[in-house]
């Protein structure tokens, strides 16, 4: 669209046809879309960011459903475990990756009735194994 004051603008256009007095009108409705176009750009930018982040971080980062499935994983975290690439590891269980199994599912317990930080509590289930004998951090944040 172009606005009064000759600038153009991102819209959506809409078009029905209809009948007045056997006679074809046809209802155009314009919607500007600027602010939702502003807001796509600014999540992609936003997500692009993230995802910077995540491929750099020298950490190992991961995200799994509770059922037990990898959703991504970062390459500091396949390197840890031995691994040439994330798609190899997203194809193992989350639980491949602990000496026992048994600790993921004590940190899944542990967050589906976490309290809030404010809480004043600090309990967490027993940190995890990696298989090799190393010792791995595990930061259990649950939404």
């Amino acid at each position: 669209g172009t606005r009064a004051d000759g600038t153009v603008f991102p819209a959506e256009v809409a078009v029905s046809k209809t009948r007045v007095n056997r006679r074809a009108v046809y209802i155009l409705c314009l919607r500007d879309t600027s602010e939702r176009k502003s807001a796509e750009q600014a999540l992609r930018e936003s997500e692009a960011r993230y995802r910077r982040l995540f491929e750099n971080v020298i950490e190992g980062v991961y995200s799994s459903t509770r059922e037990g499935r990898f959703l991504s994983v970062n390459p500091a975290l396949a390197r840890m475990v031995g691994l040439a690439s994330p798609s190899e590891l997203l194809s193992l269980p989350p639980q491949s990756i602990y000496q026992n199994e048994a600790d993921r599912a004590a940190i899944i317990a542990g967050t589906a009735h976490a309290k809030p930080e404010s809480s004043g509590t600090n309990e967490r289930p027993p940190m995890p194994s990696f298989e090799r004998g190393l010792s791995i951090n595990v930061a259990d944040r649950a939404r």
